[in-house]
């Protein structure tokens, strides 16, 4: 019988001697030997690294039951190493990483959206610890990194800071410093302002005194014109006036004639009425000639007649039968 040979001829398999050995076994010394487990039909050797085909996957030289971690399997079952930022992967890029535990991380450092990276971008992101996701900073941030994602997490603002907060432009109640800040405009501002005082205003709120936006105009020398901007009263006027004529005063200063405020009575036409401040106009009788005495005393008592005076009155004719 063939297992009672002392020396097989070609080869021995578990002890009985055969012509030649089993595809999945190698002759080893003339004895036939198992491949491995991993081998899928024939192999050179013992070892899962001797096969001539693998059964499941192939690591380098070896056949594997499976991709170890770190790896994945590509379309010919080789296993192929992750990119260096995955724990795991299903393909070759860093947008490919998976974890290698449930719950557990797929990237080795940082994501930035769906890609493991090395680092965020310091200038321009920041990280946030729970999930290590590099996450962009505001926009109105300038490229000198933040602290998280809003605006008043920034370093430095790419525009201007309003109140702690990087902001794109002033709001109008502000103007913009050297440095970049938003600081408040005078409060008699609308509209805007180019820098902090009451003369630096785009437009006034309220009334304008000689470029300096203010809150009224002074109600004893001054009025508003149709431009909101506050103008002297004439030098006549006492107590204020509604525009810049000598006729629009409240009070007169010194005399008023006929509604006109003037500094004094023409002595040839008016009478001065002490009394009354006022400049009375001399009779119809008497004569009034530029440079004249009109009525020095009483608006009848005429210096000179216009025509005859009766009995010290002046008179338009003498009296009948005089």
């Amino acid at each position: 019988l063939a297992s009672q040979c002392q020396q097989c001829a070609s080869v021995s398999l578990n002890n009985v001697c055969t012509t030649t050995c089993p595809s999945t076994f190698f002759v080893n010394s003339s004895t036939c030997q198992a491949c491995s487990s991993q081998c899928t039909d024939s192999c050179f050797g013992a070892t899962p690294s001797e096969c001539n085909s693998c059964r499941n996957f192939q690591l380098g030289p070896t056949c594997v039951s499976r991709c170890p971690v770190g790896t994945y399997a590509d379309t010919t079952r080789a296993c192929i190493t992750c990119d260096a930022e995955c724990v795991a992967c299903y393909g070759p890029a860093a947008s490919q990483c998976q974890a290698a535990v449930t719950n557990g991380p797929a990237c080795r450092r940082f994501r930035r959206g769906t890609t493991c990276v090395a680092t965020c971008d310091a200038l321009v992101e920041f990280v946030v610890n729970t999930t290590q996701q590099c996450q962009s900073c505001s926009p109105q941030c300038a490229a000198a990194g933040c602290s998280g994602p809003l605006a008043s997490q920034c370093n430095v603002c790419l525009n201007y800071q309003h109140q702690g907060v990087c902001v794109s432009a002033c709001p109008e109640t502000h103007y913009a410093s050297p440095n970049g800040t938003c600081l408040p405009c005078a409060s008699e501002c609308i509209g805007g302002c180019t820098g902090p005082a009451a003369s630096q205003c785009v437009a006034c709120r309220n009334v304008q005194r000689a470029g300096v936006c203010v809150p009224q105009c002074s109600n004893s020398s001054e009025y508003v014109d149709t431009a909101r901007v506050c103008q002297a009263c004439n030098s006549e006027c006492l107590n204020g006036c509604k525009g810049p004529l000598a006729t629009d005063c409240t009070t007169c200063r010194t005399w008023n004639t006929q509604g006109t405020c003037t500094a004094t009575c023409d002595t040839s036409q008016f009478f001065a009425d002490s009394g009354a401040r006022t400049c009375q106009p001399c009779g119809s009788e008497c004569s009034t000639q530029p440079g004249g005495v009109g009525c020095p005393t009483s608006v009848t008592a005429c210096a000179v007649c216009l025509r005859v005076r009766q009995n010290g009155q002046c008179m338009a004719s003498c009296a009948t039968g005089l």
